[in-house]
């Protein structure tokens, strides 16, 4: 009887010890398994944040990519445009450029010489080809300003701008020179009681009861702008013999309609 309870007794004893054992090892395994969920858990989510920031990273780079290809196509427009400014540039230096030929062919094809004849005497002249600009620098009234007008329609009405303006020429040169009065209008009507160097001012003539035109103002006020053809000129008359006293006293200039012009 003894017998069998001492092995009923280490029975119990090994039951025991191998719950005690399984016990053990079951918790063991658990807290494996555990950590092992929990290390492939924080792997998982490692991944599906890498993942998340490799597609940002790749957005953003795309993004960067389209920015710079936008500035590499706005850089290109504004090269294409200082290019083409600068093509048009050429254009118009080179468009400027050919206008002092085209003044250079006038002045060639204006200053070639014709011959005029003064009864039986052939005098060579030049027709004119250029003009001065300066200021008038002589002070006029009213009173001055209507007689270079009337004088300048008397003696060339019927003339070109040229010719009308060479005429106010010779009057303001005459204002500035020593020789002369020193106001417009005692230049336009000086006289010693017979002789005029005016003929239209001697009394009843056209002076007296031209009515100027546009034109003619026109002409006087570019005159007075400062446009010259004059070369100085002091003295102008309509043809006239080679022993007259504007050829034998003065300087012949040149002839410009019918007028010729001397000093």
């Amino acid at each position: 009887m003894q017998r069998i309870f001492e092995l009923i007794s280490s029975v119990n004893n090994f039951v025991n010890t191998m719950k005690a054992t399984v016990k053990k090892v079951c918790r063991n395994i658990i807290i494996t398994m555990a950590t092992a969920i929990t290390v492939l858990t924080v792997i998982i989510v490692s991944v599906i944040i890498n993942g998340e920031k490799n597609a940002v990273a790749q957005t953003t780079n795309y993004t960067d990519d389209e920015n710079l290809h936008v500035v590499e196509n706005d850089v290109e427009d504004d090269v294409t445009e200082i290019e083409t400014e600068a093509e048009t540039t050429v254009v118009v230096e080179n468009e400027t450029t050919t206008e002092p030929e085209t003044n250079q062919v006038v002045e060639n094809e204006t200053e070639e010489q014709t011959s005029v004849y003064l009864s039986d005497a052939q005098v060579e002249v030049k027709d004119i080809v250029t003009s001065t600009y300066a200021p008038v620098e002589i002070y006029y009234t009213e009173k001055d300003y209507d007689a270079l007008i009337r004088i300048v329609h008397a003696e060339a009405g019927n003339q070109d701008d040229i010719g009308k303006i060479l005429v106010a020429n010779v009057i303001i040169n005459r204002v500035k020179s020593e020789k002369f009065p020193n106001d417009i209008y005692s230049v336009v009507t000086q006289n010693n009681g017979k002789t005029y160097q005016f003929s239209p001012v001697r009394p009843g003539k056209s002076f007296y009861t031209v009515t100027p035109t546009e034109h003619t103002i026109e002409c006087v006020n570019r005159a007075l702008a400062g446009e010259d053809y004059s070369k100085g000129a002091l003295f102008f008359c309509c043809k006239t013999s080679p022993d007259s006293w504007f050829n034998t006293k003065l300087t012949f200039l040149f002839t410009h309609g019918p007028h010729y012009f001397y000093k």
